[in-house]
């Protein structure tokens, strides 16, 4: 992106085009085809209007026209010397409108000039200010306008340095003065920004700290332009364009001077959201990556600088620990929401505590505003018109903020998976709980909804589909790290406490096919509906698991589903004993070879699971579950046996379980036995006798 901003002939045009901003800066509607006879023309009429000093229509025309080309013509020297010409006339009254589209043409000629004139420029220079000085013309495009000329012109190379502080001296003034001009005008402000972005690109280090003052500053004055997503944006990409300009050049002197006047001293008189958002354009740019040595160093440390500003900003957001205060403050919500498109623009930053938990809330409340969008409906439905709600929709479905609900969700998934136990835990819970809601309130809107307002409420669910899937990327993001090796396998295969809220969350069958159900007094059925419907689901689940089982179903996934589902179903349950069928089966699917392997392989890893539903099925399940096991036992390798009947040993002997250990003892015992006798009759009869008669009646 940076390496498209070096590229681009006018920078204001980008900052537009990237910050996603709609409300477009032409002066006039731009000619994408203009004919040369046209563009001739223009020109024509234009010096003979200065030749006979008569500015009518046809002159002013003339302008709207060659403006209209912009993007295609070129603008000679002879001709930037026709245009300061007419700026330079005193005695004479032209169009307010023709002082712009004249200074929008020089604009256009410093841009694209190879070498300009330098003593052409100091004479545009000095005609742009006696402009600026007669007040009757003053307009705030003009003043947009020259701010955008002035710092064109001090960014070109080649100009001395006398001319590139007149320059300087001339855009400082007009922001210091006419900045309530500026902020009038929200189509002024890129152009403003661009201006400031050439001027802090010139090669002199004069009033350097004068500009970034005027940059970071103007939107704490009274009249000046208010912060939005969209400057924050064009800010980002404006010092990103500026900084890679340095990184380019090596200005070791200007990157040093940027992080310690911006970066690394706080200033009231600076916005705190045009901090972050330069900020997360060092990090940026910075990522690019440039020649080594003592720049590589520099930009290093410019790069720590900015990281650090981004975690002191959320660190403004964080407070009781670890608790996000809300956006319930007019600075807050704007706030985070340049927090959240920052971080998805800016590429990786360092995990921190107060990132990921300003991340959080900056999704959940600012890029998924669902909360705020059901209470405002239920609080005025019925009571106000739905107009203002609609447009309120339909604004944030457009907005730049929602489009990149993806890349924020793949930012904030990032810093989840860098973080410590306690804030994942935190901000799990945080996710969860927004999906309860969700799922209670979208239900309560649906109804209100449905059938008078169906245009809304579908922009409401497509709001609501964004963010079921930033839940389905996070799933996956927690789902990752519980299959990280740092992570005990006791703790993956007991990992109750999200399991058993997976499994209570499940709706029931009534409450999903029947939209009014919320609204039903309980019934007494209610509680075994649920059951039976939480049953038909096991039954789907271990038939779905098992099929496509160890291509597809990892066994921590598996091994934790099912331990879960034996300990929380109702005692007894059909689930339950099918869960121990299903999976007897699948450990019969593979060969005896496969389960005297490694204990890695999937053979031995359902024979493992089996073993350790023995101390977690209740009583009335294990019988069948006992016999079920040694059937699979007495058909294993000698080995694998001795294997398998110590770790039973153990298990047995650890157990407290006064009520179950007594059961086990004694088909362990007969167990042995037939191992024993099993292995002693193939040895004596060189082949396999069928031991399903004596398995049966021993145990």
């Amino acid at each position: 992106m940076a390496r498209k901003a070096n590229n681009s002939f006018f920078l204001e045009e980008w900052l537009r085009t990237v910050s996603g901003s709609s409300v477009s800066g032409d002066l006039v509607k731009q000619n994408s085809a203009p004919s040369a006879r046209s563009i001739i023309q223009a020109w024509s009429e234009i010096r003979e209007s200065l030749q006979n000093q008569n500015f009518d229509s046809r002159y002013l025309q003339a302008l709207r026209a060659l403006v209209s080309s912009e993007s295609t013509i070129h603008v000679a020297d002879p001709q930037a010397k026709l245009l300061i010409s007419i700026l330079a006339f005193q005695d004479v009254s032209l169009p307010s409108e023709s002082y712009t589209l004249v200074l929008r043409l020089l604009y256009v000629w410093i841009r694209k000039a190879f070498r300009p004139s330098q003593a052409l420029v100091g004479v545009a220079v000095q005609a742009i200010r006696g402009v600026v000085d007669d007040r009757r013309n003053l307009q705030p495009a003009l003043v947009a306008q020259s701010v955008l000329v002035s710092g064109a012109f001090a960014c070109v190379p080649s100009l001395s340095g006398d001319v590139k502080v007149l320059c300087l001296e001339l855009l400082c003034r007009l922001l210091e003065e006419e900045y309530s001009l500026v902020g009038s005008q929200e189509e002024l402000v890129p152009v403003v920004l661009a201006g400031i972005g050439y001027a802090l690109s010139s090669s002199l280090d004069v009033h350097y700290v004068r500009l970034l003052d005027l940059l970071f500053g103007i939107w704490l004055k009274d009249e000046g332009p208010r912060g939005t997503v969209t400057y924050g944006l064009m800010i980002l990409h404006l010092i990103e364009w500026v900084v890679s300009g340095y990184m380019r050049s090596n200005s070791i002197n200007k990157m040093s001077l940027f992080a310690n006047e911006v970066l690394e001293t706080s200033k009231e008189k600076y916005a705190v959201f045009a901090v972050f958002m330069a900020a997360a354009g060092v990090v940026r740019a910075s990522t690019a990556g440039f020649s080594s040595g003592a720049q590589s160093l520099e930009i290093s440390k410019l790069r720590n600088s900015a990281e650090k500003r981004i975690e002191f900003v959320a660190q403004i957001l964080v407070s009781n620990g670890n608790v996000v205060t809300l956006p319930t403050t007019q600075r807050e919500g704007p706030l985070l929401k340049c927090f959240a498109i920052a971080l998805a623009r800016c590429g990786s930053v360092s995990s921190s505590a107060p990132l990921l938990l300003c991340l959080t809330s900056a999704l959940l409340t600012q890029v998924f505003p669902l909360g705020q969008i059901y209470e405002s409906f239920c609080n005025a439905f019925g009571k106000e018109p739905i107009g203002p709600r609609l447009i309120w929709v339909r604004e944030h479905l457009s907005d730049v903020l929602f489009k990149e609900s993806g890349a924020i969700s793949g930012a904030f998934c990032n810093q989840y998976s860098s973080a410590s136990e306690e804030n994942k835990y935190i901000v799990e819970n945080m996710i969860w709980d927004f999906c309860q809601n969700l799922y209670l309130q979208h239900r309560q809107i649906a109804m209100l909804l449905c059938g008078i307002e169906d245009t809304l409420l579908g922009d409401i669910e497509k709001i609501a589909e964004s963010s079921f899937l930033m839940v389905v990327v996070f799933a996956l993001a927690v789902t990752k790290q519980w299959l990280k090796p740092i992570v005990s396998k006791e703790r993956k295969m007991e990992n109750d406490a999200p399991c058993v809220s997976f499994v209570e969350s499940i709706p029931a069958y009534d409450s999903l096919t029947n939209p009014k159900a919320f609204l039903s007094s309980a019934k007494e059925s209610e509680e075994d509906e649920r059951t039976q419907f939480k049953e038909q689901l096991v039954f789907y689940y271990m038939q779905r698991s098992l099929e496509v089982y160890p291509e597809i179903t990892p066994f921590e996934g598996l091994a934790s589903g099912v331990a879960t589902l034996v300990q929380h179903l109702p005692a007894g349950s059909p689930a339950i004993f099918y869960s121990v069928h299903s999976l007897v089966e699948k450990a019969s699917t593979f060969s005896t070879e496969s389960l005297q392997g490694r204990k890695s392989d999937p053979g031995n890893q359902i024979l493992e699971l089996l073993l350790r539903l023995v101390s977690l099925v209740d009583i009335q399940v294990l019988p069948y579950l006992m016999k079920s096991l040694a059937q699979l036992v007495i058909k294993l390798p000698k080995e694998r046996q001795n294997v398998v009947l110590g770790e039973l040993y153990g298990q047995v002997a650890e157990s407290d379980d006064v009520i179950r250990k007594p059961s086990l003892v004694s088909w362990l015992q007969s167990l042995n036995y037939l191992c024993s006798n099993n292995r002693t009759e193939v040895l004596a009869s060189g082949s396999t006798i069928d031991t399903s008669n004596q398995l049966a009646a021993r145990l």
